[in-house]
């Protein structure tokens, strides 16, 4: 085997075989040397005994980074000769090494700690850890080492999520990260988290924001009637689009007063009796914020609004098993025929979006300004506040957005009131429905 001394212009110098390979002993650093195949790959390898038998290593491929240069790969032969001969497995060593090193970085432990946080927290709050942890906003962090990461990568985090107008996001998504770091320390990953004495960029005030009656009038407006008729009521041109699925979606939001996962994450197997004289949506504890079982009565108007989900859905079905017949199915596999709201889960703050334009354009043509800030969850806490108003029971209220918080619910009296008030919540979201389609927006005087 021909022996020289290895520098970066003679292992670039050296052609690749007409067949097979040839190694190449370095002559400074014994047993080291580079094979060259006669595809022109160029491996690092040194040989050793490890356990009284003669071991070859390869220690990697000469190239730019990430690949080996001369250098590093003597180092690194250097390294696995020391092993050697204290007696260890430097291969053995190297794998333990490289699956610690991929272990630590970001990506696996974000899958490690939302494996273990599966069983203690509620599926909504498991979905805003992992969309604030596998999102776009940490992609780059995906592949670096945890311990890499820096008070100033959390920041830039934050500012991303600031820049786009979210400030509750980008509190949450701070207290998602600092957990994050947290646990890792827990776990002997690392020593200091990133997260540390960061600051929230905004004050965690709690949101009071109910829509007015006039406000929530234009809401309605802009979701109720269909474009034609907004043009001739109430003078809206050039209406914005939205698509029947968001419209109902919206609808739904606003006419149940139940969290905006709860609604866009709705099935059909969780939808009963929508054309009888008992429809209701029954949630299961895993679907809840507070992980207790939740059902709630329909109103006709929203029963209608299902139904109609349901033809379309039916419509799209019969569409693709149609398609199905020429395409070998793959049509059919990528209908999800069991979500309601197909694909508004992943998208709630674009659909708000949409929605914001059409309720400007509404405003604009009663000659309103644009409506103040608000937001989906805000439809929830108009509700209950409108149904305050109405007169109706505070517990019964509390009862319909499953809140435990109430005076008839908390502490001890929760223990013993397990009534359910099921008439009293179906008459006060019939109230509710019957309030909402009376609202008629009015012209600024």
């Amino acid at each position: 085997m021909p022996k020289l001394k290895l520098t970066d212009a003679t292992l670039k110098a050296l052609k690749p075989p007409p067949a097979g390979q040839v190694d190449y002993f370095d002559n400074l650093l014994p047993s080291f040397g580079v094979r060259v195949a006669f595809t022109g790959t160029k491996t690092f390898f040194v040989f050793d005994r490890v356990g009284g038998k003669l071991k070859r290593m390869t220690i990697g491929r000469y190239g730019p980074s990430p690949l080996f240069g001369l250098a590093e790969a003597r180092e690194k032969a250097r390294t696995f000769k020391a092993s050697a001969e204290r007696g260890a497995d430097p291969v053995d060593e190297a794998k333990r090494e490289a699956a610690a090193a991929e272990a630590s970085t970001f990506g696996k432990a974000v899958e490690s700690f939302l494996a273990r946080q599966k069983s203690r927290l509620a599926a909504s709050t498991l979905r805003e850890y992992k969309n604030c942890l596998t999102g776009q906003d940490v992609a780059d962090w995906k592949d670096r080492q945890i311990f890499s990461i820096s008070k100033a990568d959390v920041k830039g985090v934050l500012d991303k999520i600031d820049k786009r107008g979210k400030p509750s996001a980008c509190n949450h998504a701070l207290a998602h990260i600092r957990l994050f770091f947290n646990d890792c320390i827990d776990r002997d990953l690392m020593e200091h988290s990133p997260a540390n004495r960061v600051k929230a960029l905004h004050d965690n005030t709690k949101r009071d924001r109910a829509l007015s009656a006039d406000e929530l009038a234009i809401v309605a407006a802009a979701l109720r009637d269909d474009d034609a008729t907004l043009c001739v009521m109430y003078g809206v041109n050039d209406v914005p689009p939205l698509s029947d699925t968001l419209r109902d979606y919206f609808l739904t939001l606003m006419l149940t007063g139940q969290r905006r996962a709860e609604v866009a994450g709705m099935t059909w197997d969780e939808v009963h009796d929508l054309t009888g004289k008992d429809p209701r949506w029954e949630l299961s504890g895993n679907r809840t914020k507070n992980g207790l079982p939740h059902m709630v009565p329909l109103s006709p108007t929203v029963a209608a609004i299902l139904q109609r989900r349901k033809a379309l859905g039916d419509a799209e079905r019969r569409k693709a098993e149609a398609l199905a017949k020429r395409d070998g199915g793959e049509a059919l596999a990528k209908l999800n025929s069991d979500a309601v709201f197909a694909g508004t889960l992943h998208n709630t703050n674009r659909a708000k979006v949409a929605l914001d334009s059409r309720v400007t354009a509404v405003a604009k043509a009663m000659g309103r300004p644009a409506l103040p800030h608000w937001t989906g969850h805000d439809l929830r806490r108009t509700m209950v506040t409108g149904m305050n108003e109405m007169g109706i029971a505070p517990h019964v209220v509390e009862a319909v957005v499953n809140h435990i918080s109430g005076a008839a619910k908390a502490g001890v009296a929760g223990v013993y009131n397990r009534a359910l008030y099921l008439p009293e919540r179906r008459a006060a979201l019939n109230a509710w429905a019957h309030h909402v389609a009376a609202l008629e927006p009015t012209r600024a005087s």
